[in-house]
C-alpha cells in the first residue's frame, strides 16, 4: 500500500450507498452518530487526478462563458473543458514528444483563429474575450500537469471572476474620470519609474 499521503478522501457507507466526503468537519459529524467512516489516501501527484482538475478548470471559465453564449460565438462548456484537457495531455506528453505541447499549442491558436474569423463572417460579435479565455484555459491545463495545479486553480477563479464581472467592470471604468486617470498615471510613474532609479544611499557632503 506504501506511506500514507496528506490528502485523504473519506468513504463511508451507508444502507449500501457508498458516498466520498472531503470535508473533515462533516466526518466528525458521522463519527458522532457512529457510522463507520474509512480515510483512503491519494496522491495528488497521479497523473489522473490532474488531469480532473483540468477538466474542472475548463469546466469553471466554460460555465461562465455557456451562460452568455450566442450562436455566433466562440465555444461553450464542453469546449472549453475539452481545450483545458488538451493543454494537461499535451505537457504530460511533452516529456516524451517535446514537440506535443507546441503542435497543441499552435493547433488550439488555429482553431481560434478560423472561429473567430467565421464568427465575423457570420455577423458575430467581433469581441475576442472567450477567444482569449480559451487560450488562457488551454494554459492553465497545460500548468496543472507541468508546474502546479494549486496555482492554475487559483489563476482559473481569477479568470472566472473577471469573465463574469463584466458588466460591472465597464460600469466601474466609465465613471473613472480624465483627471483621476492621469493622476494614476503620474503615481505609476513616480513609484515605478522613478523611484527605482533614485539611489538609496545618502550622497552629498
Amino acid at each position: 500500500m506504501g506511506r500514507p499521503l496528506d490528502s485523504p478522501l473519506y468513504c463511508i457507507t451507508l444502507h449500501g450507498i457508498t458516498i466520498i466526503i472531503i470535508n473533515p468537519i462533516i466526518i466528525k459529524y458521522w463519527g458522532i452518530i457512529n457510522i463507520k467512516v474509512t480515510a483512503i489516501y491519494y496522491n495528488m501527484d497521479f497523473p489522473v487526478i490532474k488531469f480532473l482538475i483540468a477538466l474542472a478548470i475548463g469546466a469553471l471559465v466554460g460555465i461562465e462563458r455557456e451562460r452568455r453564449i450566442k450562436r455566433t460565438e466562440f465555444a461553450g462548456i464542453r469546449t472549453f473543458m475539452l481545450i483545458s484537457l488538451v493543454g494537461a495531455l499535451s505537457a504530460y506528453l511533452s516529456g516524451k514528444f517535446f514537440l506535443a505541447f507546441p503542435v497543441a499549442f499552435l493547433g488550439i491558436i488555429l482553431l481560434i483563429v478560423v472561429s473567430y474569423t467565421a464568427s465575423t463572417r457570420e455577423g458575430g460579435d467581433i469581441g475576442v474575450t472567450g477567444e482569449v479565455a480559451a487560450l488562457v484555459t488551454f494554459l492553465l491545463g497545460a500548468m496543472c500537469v507541468a508546474y502546479d495545479y494549486r496555482l492554475a486553480v487559483m489563476l482559473s477563479i481569477i479568470v472566472t471572476a473577471i469573465l463574469a464581472l463584466k458588466r460591472y467592470i465597464h460600469v466601474a471604468v466609465r465613471r473613472i474620470s480624465e483627471r483621476e486617470m492621469i493622476d494614476t498615471i503620474k503615481f505609476l510613474i513616480i513609484a515605478f519609474v522613478i523611484l527605482p532609479l533614485l539611489p538609496d544611499t545618502a550622497t552629498g557632503p
